[in-house]
């Protein structure tokens, strides 16, 4: 067994008998469930379908209830999901856009399938194209959580000899014979191949009689001293010695989910060869593009099958493992096992995807140390600058805020969410921007803050879980040594457009005959203010790594705050910067500069007269020299800032294994 959870217990609605795809899968789904600790009630919902009353008790007794598909099954499990109060998860195997115009249901009908789906706790599509085509239908605000679990491909089989009848070339067709199918094609297609070509059509469906006798019209049958092309071997258990007795599978159908017919098929080494079906798309386009036609038929189909069967059976078979090999078993049995869990609010095991959406401009340092972090634990971490850009199925969303989307957060509600404020409101009206915020931003599940002083200016009291996270400084940092003697008697590192409202302590470090080094991009309007100024120079934007060596160019770092909240209540990152490589930090006065101050007292001079040359004159005078060791301020590195905070054990997100990448991804 491979749970790590205790045995659970689940009703699984179908309505499938006999032979097929969906069949075929439930099966393979019934038993990776089960192997992970899940005890399964089987009930059909159709022929021999228990009283409502002991199809209800069946549910109570459940913790969740799954539909085999999105029909009848369906219906009853969101139908028993409300009334027992259970998680309902319905299976999506095919594409219900394609279905409903090749099968028209009144309108009716169609309203219940909408309302079903709204109801469900969860949809498992077998394609991204299935998933696509439903929300073509239904709104995707609209629907519960989604999940895309592609079905799996049985085990590699081992090759057999050809069977007898390999004189020529041996196609082959495996699926019911009806008319999403479009087996008549398959005739079409033959008839367009040379005459080697013959088709064997395993199944069995109500078009078997019009094939027959289309396939004696077209000449197919046989006539004369010539043999038949083409042979219907009706329904029959299927095994991989049924692909392996053809040269390759061809399948033309109107609409597919993600048939089992080409995984099985493949597994076998047995090429698939299609039309170009989306779903097919999905399975063979970026590694067997060759093995889909050019259009969408019988001519693009047998000219496919002449150019794809040139090369030799070995290569063949090679390029269909290799398929059938992105398509394991046991992560199907994996994804939906996580998924069920997440329906009964149970933890998940193993890596996360933590979905930052930073929508601003601003650089955020914070988002490196978070996907180094997370990689550390074996987490992944992307950046989107839109929540549109954020997959129904994410685990987490975290929003850097901002103003949060309402309705992608609707969107992303099976999500677990973060909102974090790495501030209060800025520019016109900040105290009324912030009670906005209080009034209007959805509930998330959990609440950062920068520090108290951010806390209490929001002043949210709903409730939420909330922690303060200040801002730290990469270690490497620590680590940093001068190289040569300073250059420069002050460094300034960071966004440079509040250095505007400093004009007159800017006046007096000119005045006072001091040189300046800006690391970072300077601004027009502040580069005409420093064009008098000789002693400044800048190097503009540089990267992280190579800021401690910059910051060392000079013997103090500058630190200028405009008077006015809450940037006087909120943590100078540059600050830490300048202690975290030893160099000492001559500032303005203001009411986190008083508290730093107070916690390095050594380190950190408050400049009492910022106007005034002398005053910065004689803090320079009276400067301490570089700090070489700095073991101390280990506390300040992003590693242990974030290590702290009790929000990791909270969203699951603790030790999931090996580490990952540290790289994390922005997506524009």
């Amino acid at each position: 067994m491979t749970a790590s959870a205790p045995h659970r217990r689940l009703l699984w609605l179908s309505e499938e008998q006999g032979h097929g795809g969906v069949l075929t899968i439930s099966g393979l789904l019934q038993q990776a469930l089960t192997e992970r600790g899940w005890t399964l009630q089987l009930c059909p919902v159709r022929a021999g379908r228990p009283p409502f009353l002991a199809l209800l008790q069946q549910a109570r007794e459940a913790e969740l209830i799954i539909a085999s598909n999105n029909f009848q099954p369906a219906y009853w499990a969101v139908l028993l999901g409300l009334l027992a109060q259970r998680p309902s998860v319905v299976w999506v195997h095919g594409p219900l856009a394609e279905v409903l115009q090749a099968q028209p249901v009144p309108w009716w009908r169609r309203l219940l399938l909408a309302w079903t789906y709204r109801l469900a706790s969860a949809l498992v599509f077998s394609s991204r194209s299935a998933q696509a085509s439903l929300q073509r239908l239904v709104p995707h605000a609209a629907l519960p959580r989604q999940v895309v679990v592609h079905n799996p491909a049985p085990a590699p089989s081992p090759a057999t000899a050809e069977a007898p009848q390999s004189e020529g070339v041996a196609l082959g067709f495996v699926g019911r014979l009806s008319s999403e199918k479009r087996p008549d094609w398959l005739l079409q297609t033959l008839q367009r191949l040379p005459p080697q070509h013959h088709l064997t059509l395993v199944g069995d469906g109500p078009l078997r009689a019009e094939l027959e006798a289309q396939a004696r019209a077209l000449g197919l049958m046989g006539d004369g001293p010539q043999p038949p092309r083409v042979r219907f071997a009706g329904a029959q258990d299927v095994t991989p010695a049924t692909y392996q007795a053809w040269q390759a599978t061809l399948l033309c159908s109107a609409y597919e989910g993600y048939p089992m017919a080409a995984l099985e098929s493949l597994a076998a080494g047995v090429p698939c060869l299609a039309t170009p079906l989306p779903a097919l798309q999905e399975m063979l386009g970026e590694q067997a593009p060759d093995w889909l036609a050019a259009s969408d038929t019988p001519e693009a189909l047998a000219h496919t099958v002449q150019h794809a069967l040139r090369s030799d059976r070995a290569t063949r078979r090679a390029q269909a493992l290799a398929l059938a090999a992105r398509h394991p078993l046991d992560a199907f049995g994996a994804a939906w096992h996580a998924l069920l869990l997440r329906c009964l609010g149970a933890p998940v095991a193993g890596p996360k995807t933590v979905h930052f959406v930073h929508t601003g401009r601003a650089y955020m340092p914070e988002l490196a140390a978070y996907a180094a972090f997370l990689a550390q634990r074996g987490h992944h971490s992307v950046v989107h600058r839109h929540p549109a850009q954020v997959p129904l199925e994410a685990d987490i969303v975290w929003w850097l805020c901002g103003r949060v989307s309402g309705a992608h957060a609707h969107r992303l509600r099976h999500s677990a969410q973060v909102h974090e404020y790495a501030s209060a409101s800025v520019g016109r009206w900040p105290g009324l921007k912030d009670r906005l915020k209080r009034w209007g931003q959805p509930r998330p599940q959990h609440r950062l803050f920068l520090n108290e002083a951010v806390r209490a200016r929001l002043g949210f009291d709903d409730g939420v879980p909330c922690a303060l996270r200040d801002m730290g400084v990469p270690a490497d940092f620590l680590q940093a040594q001068p190289v040569a003697a300073p250059s420069f008697d002050l460094v300034y590192l960071g966004e440079m457009g509040r250095l505007l409202e400093c004009t007159p302590a800017l006046q007096a470090l000119r005045q006072a005959g001091l040189s300046l080094l800006l690391v970072g991009d300077v601004p027009p309007a502040l580069q005409a203010r420093l064009q008098d100024w000789p002693q400044v120079q800048s190097t503009g934007r540089v990267p992280q790594s190579e800021v401690p060596a910059q910051l060392l160019r000079a013997r103090a770092g500058l630190n200028l705050m405009p008077d006015r909240r809450p940037l006087t209540e909120q943590t100078s990152t540059k600050v830490l910067e300048y202690l975290a490589v030893g160099l000492p930090v001559l500032s303005t006065r203001y009411a986190w500069a008083e508290g730093i101050a107070a916690a390095h007292p050594e380190r950190v001079r408050l400049i009492e007269a910022a106007a005034s040359p002398q005053a910065w004159l004689a803090a320079l005078q009276d400067l301490p020299a570089h700090q070489r060791e700095r073991g101390q301020l280990r506390a300040l590195a992003w590693p242990e800032r974030l290590a702290a905070l009790p929000i990791w054990d909270a969203l699951g997100l603790t030790e999931a294994g090996a580490p990952m990448s540290a790289r994390g991804e922005t997506r524009p």
